[in-house]
């Protein structure tokens, strides 16, 4: 259910807590571990999810969606490049952040408004942006093989056979006329 809300309340309080968290890393020294290593991807995650949460609960703000999604896509995104040392695949996963993320939202916020065609809309671009991922990926890592990760019998023989299908497909779907 949503309520009311003046949406300088919502900023007010997202700026307290961002302040007392920098205050207090100014005073709390928390030895080298393994969680800020590789742990910090959630205050971006964080950030983006207190966006969506807004979004979804406050009359008028849906539009925190959008932005909240790319926000915490990003942040899963660097969480798996933090884990993996694997930050040159941002050649294509820029793509989960926007269209895909973007989509996330748009559909989030047809969530919040009750509009299923904005709904249909956001499902639509997060399709795009899969279909640009995947493709992508299948370029950088496949061809390029810019991650330099091996996958065995699928680099030699699964990804040229899935390439040449995809192929053949769209071009039989261009040369034979469709039936109505």
């Amino acid at each position: 259910m949503q309520r009311r809300a003046d949406p300088a309340v919502a900023l007010g309080i997202l700026f307290l807590v961002v302040g007392l968290l920098a205050l207090a890393g100014q005073f709390v020294r928390v030895p080298e571990l393994a969680f800020w290593s590789y742990g910090w991807p959630v205050f971006v995650i964080l950030p983006g999810l207190a966006m969506i949460a807004v979004g979804l609960t406050v009359a008028g703000l849906s539009g925190f969606t959008i932005p909240g999604a790319m926000v915490t896509l990003t942040g899963l995104i660097l969480a798996f490049q933090s884990t993996f040392d694997a930050y040159q695949t941002w050649a294509y996963a820029w793509t989960l952040v926007a269209p895909f993320g973007a989509g996330v939202g748009i559909a989030l916020q047809g969530v919040a408004r009750k509009a299923s065609g904005q709904v249909r809309a956001g499902l639509r671009t997060m399709w795009v942006g899969f279909w640009l991922f995947l493709g992508f990926a299948i370029f950088f890592e496949g061809i390029i093989r810019l991650s330099q990760i091996n996958l065995g019998p699928i680099d030699k023989v699964a990804l040229p056979a899935v390439l040449i299908a995809l192929g053949v497909i769209l071009l039989l779907r261009r040369i034979v006329p469709a039936r109505r």
